[in-house]
């Protein structure tokens, strides 16, 4: 049924059980008709839906399943139908269960021109759909040859902010994927309002052939194909440069580099955006800038790396790793030590995973497991500093809620959002920060307001938790 209001989901009810207004009056008690008519059209208070929804719920008359559709839709309303819609679309992006949707035929041939092009490029005009965005990911994650410039309108709806972000996620980690966004206000804006549109020019066999995709639905799109040399992509690319002039860049590429660079250059970057900003982050366990520099440094010892970086001489590689910690350091230090508030969100099965093995999820592929000991030490750390530090909140999601995607928030900044990796070691480490302030306020609201409210563990239990995991590697030591 989708996410719906209180005055929606009861219409939905009304209709199909045949119910006059009378009736619903005599059922619920009311006197007024007219204060019926407005719980239907969503004009009464909050305090007056939660009257009426338990004078008939008192009455005996639902079903269980239309209780508790009436109950989900109050809690809606109480929010506020656009907010409660950004919350779901970010949980869903989180828990990556939205569901598995086809593409329209002509855009799975789009895709198909595209995978076999020995050069390509495409410019995209709003289409935020995600299941056509999870395939696009998966095209240009394994070519070279493809490149995207998407253009996509955006107001300060959060439900709408919410989804542009759940489209933009799945582009992480791609050097050949550019966004920029064109606010509802901005001159020219208007040309962009309910199009939907991807034109691409492909070479192939040394034959050149430019497609444009028109959508009207996310699975309905009509498909016109020409020679390049007549134009059409150019005339397009023309038209988008001209009227976009006022679309803003939203997407910051951290790193390009591959080897032992890539990994200076995002600890680099990481400390630029934590420094001096409130954080709002999940992840599934310890983040390298919780862990204190002396334990970190202890995994890296030189010889090892010399041995996955035969290329690097000794002096460069040192110089390297002195640089790495000393941002790393830095990123520790902003954790800790800054008066702006850091909230962190982890798994309870991910900290179970850290203290079996001594691996995080970021841990860099020449980095050897941290030894018990050393767990140890690092969650009395954060236990110490989730206890005592005013302005670090450390939560624990309740068992069960396991997220698949991690997401990084810095106010007033931007964000990301990416696969959890579980599996192994870490090569490189190369991403999109989607930078955009409607996007990043609608992700706040959901951290704090429904995430860490709804579904975390109490300050105690996590405690308890903690405590529980340190005795058990305390013990391996006797």
């Amino acid at each position: 049924m989708g996410i719906q209001s209180f005055a929606e989901c009861l219409r939905q009810i009304v209709a199909a059980r045949g119910w006059s207004l009378d009736a619903l009056a005599e059922i619920t008690g009311y006197k007024s008709r007219t204060s019926v008519a407005r719980v239907l059209q969503e004009q009464s208070s909050q305090k007056n839906r939660e009257r009426f929804f338990e004078r008939l719920e008192q009455s005996g008359v639902l079903s269980p399943q239309e209780e508790s559709r009436l109950r989900a839709a109050l809690d809606v309303s109480l929010i506020g139908l656009d907010r409660a819609q950004a919350r779901g679309v970010f949980r869903d992006l989180i828990l990556d269960s939205g569901k598995r949707e086809d593409v329209s035929p002509n855009l799975e041939r789009l895709l198909e021109m595209l995978g076999e092009a020995e050069r390509a490029r495409v410019l995209a005009v709003n289409c935020l759909f995600v299941p056509f965005f999870a395939r696009l990911r998966d095209l240009l994650s394994t070519t070279g040859t493809c490149s995207v410039r998407h253009y996509f309108n955006l107001s300060e709806n959060e439900a709408e902010a919410a989804q542009a972000m759940h489209c933009l996620s799945r582009m992480t980690f791609l050097t050949n994927y550019a966004a920029f966004a064109c606010e509802r206000d901005r001159r020219n804006a208007s040309l962009m309002l309910g199009l939907n549109l991807l034109c691409a020019t492909v070479e192939k066999d040394g034959v050149g052939t430019d497609v444009l995709v028109v959508l009207s639905g996310r699975f309905r799109a009509a498909m016109h194909t020409m020679p390049t040399d007549c134009g059409l992509f150019a005339f397009v690319e023309r038209v988008l440069e001209q009227a976009m002039t006022d679309a803003v860049p939203v997407t910051q590429l951290c790193s390009t580099s591959s080897g032992p660079e890539s990994f200076v250059n995002i600890m680099q970057f990481c400390e630029a955006c934590e420094r001096e900003r409130n954080m709002y982050h999940v992840k599934s366990d310890l983040c390298v800038n919780t862990i204190p520099t002396q334990y970190v440094r202890a995994c890296l010892g030189e010889r090892e790396l010399l041995r996955f970086f035969p290329g690097l001489g000794a002096e460069e590689l040192r110089g390297m790793l002195d640089t790495l910690l000393y941002f790393q350091r830095l990123r520790y230090k902003n954790m800790y030590e800054s008066r702006n508030p850091k909230h962190l969100i982890l798994t309870m099965s991910g900290l179970r995973r850290f203290a079996q093995t001594g691996l995080i999820a970021e841990h860099f592929a020449a980095m050897r497991p941290f030894t018990v000991r050393e767990r140890i030490a690092i969650l009395e750390d954060l236990q110490s500093h989730a206890e005592q530090n005013r302005h670090f909140y450390l939560y624990l999601f309740k068992e069960g809620f396991e997220p698949k995607y991690e997401v990084n928030c810095w106010d007033g900044y931007g964000m990301t959002a990416f696969p959890i990796d579980l599996h192994g070691p870490m090569v490189n480490y190369c991403n999109n920060v989607v930078c955009h302030p409607s996007m990043v306020a609608a992700f706040r609201d959901y951290f704090m307001e429904d995430l860490r409210l709804n579904q975390t563990l109490t300050a105690s239990e996590r405690s308890a938790f903690l405590r529980g995991l340190i005795e058990g590697l305390r013990a391996q030591l006797t």
